[in-house]
């Protein structure tokens, strides 16, 4: 999920102690989320973009750099801070991903030990062969 790892740098458990608190940071993490999305939405539609066409790590950079301590956030200056925080936003779009001409594919570490096919039993028990050997 990209909210758990571009808006909590990384950390992969939330601070609350109690169930309840953990809901309570679990639903402001999906509302800054829906912010997020809603501003490169804006962003978009101010230069004629596609908001897919948006990055959304991007976009989360510029809001953590551009946001202000509320003291120092005036309320006239608002609307023109907001302009420019979406032209930031809509000034670097996100790297195409979408029609590969190559197709993902998995990798596989080396290793020594034969590989299993699907379907193919996990352990199987081989019964010793007794040979008796005569002259």
């Amino acid at each position: 999920m990209k909210a758990k790892v571009h808006l909590l740098d990384g950390r992969t458990t939330l601070r609350s102690k109690t169930p309840d608190l953990v809901l309570q940071e679990f639903y402001a993490m999906m509302i800054t989320h829906a912010a997020i999305r809603r501003m490169m939405v804006e962003a978009a539609g101010t230069t004629g973009q596609a908001a897919e066409d948006l990055s959304y790590v991007h976009a989360v950079r510029v809001i953590k750099r551009r946001l202000l301590p509320p003291p120092l956030f005036p309320p006239e200056g608002r609307q023109s801070w907001l302009d420019s925080v979406l032209a930031e936003i809509a000034s670097e779009p996100s790297v195409k991903s979408r029609n590969r001409s190559n197709p993902r594919g998995v990798k596989r570490k080396m290793s020594g030990f034969n590989t299993r096919k699907r379907g193919e039993q996990l352990n199987v028990r081989c019964e010793p062969v007794i040979r008796i050997f005569t002259k």
